[in-house]
């Protein structure tokens, strides 16, 4: 990628919202200069306003974050066009379909059980397990709901408490893919006994989800 060093007046600043783009995507410098195609000291320099990035720069910032090229250069506007976009609400909506995906649509007991931390707002005890992380990072890699990202985003971003807003976003997302699960007509409509579905969370066995999702 060119990296252009002529610096207007104009162009101030310029280096502080490049600093606050890697602060919101929670990469350090040297993670955004190789995302960007950038040597780490051409980044570093312009940070510092003593470099400004040319077109490719701000195309490459567009292509892979979505960042508006007007914000970059005059502030104006916000970091992703128009309003600013809660990146990390939309990054838990994604987890979250990608669980309700798992849980509901393949029946996998980990996902099911993932829920219950979701729901009890407890999913940081997943990081200590190294087995439910990387269950949980090939989850997101493999999820492709974008529009359904979107479409939950849109209807719950104006929700002002977080335990409120981490529910229903759940509860939709559990939701759309139960509506989407074929219908047995000869099935009775007495519910069937659920198991205990057991997850090991910091080296200690946890029963999960004996009535999940019972109503």
């Amino acid at each position: 990628m060119s990296e252009q060093s002529t610096l207007p007046p104009s162009s101030l600043c310029i280096g502080k919202r490049i600093a606050e783009i890697a602060t919101a995507e929670r990469l350090n410098q040297k993670s955004l200069a190789q995302r960007l195609g950038v040597s780490q000291g051409f980044l570093s320099s312009v940070i510092n306003d003593q470099k400004i990035p040319g077109s490719e720069f701000l195309f490459t910032l567009k292509n892979i974050f979505g960042i508006s090229a007007d914000w970059v250069l005059t502030g104006e506007g916000g970091m992703y066009g128009g309003s600013k976009i809660n990146i990390q609400l939309q990054k838990e909506i994604r987890l979250y379909i990608a669980v309700a995906r798992a849980a509901v649509i393949e029946g996998n007991s980990t996902a099911k059980a993932l829920l219950l931390l979701i729901k009890e707002n407890r999913l940081q005890e997943a990081a200590k397990d190294q087995v439910l992380q990387d269950f949980l990072n090939n989850l997101i890699n493999e999820d492709s709901d974008f529009e359904l990202v979107t479409g939950i985003y849109n209807s719950h971003i104006w929700v002002n408490d977080p335990d409120m807003q981490r529910q229903n976003i759940l509860a939709a997302a559990i939701e759309h893919f139960e509506l989407r699960q074929p219908v047995n007509i000869f099935k009775t409509t007495s519910r069937e006994a659920r198991a205990n579905v057991q997850v090991n969370i910091g080296g200690s066995q946890r029963n999960a989800l004996r009535d999940y999702h019972e109503k």
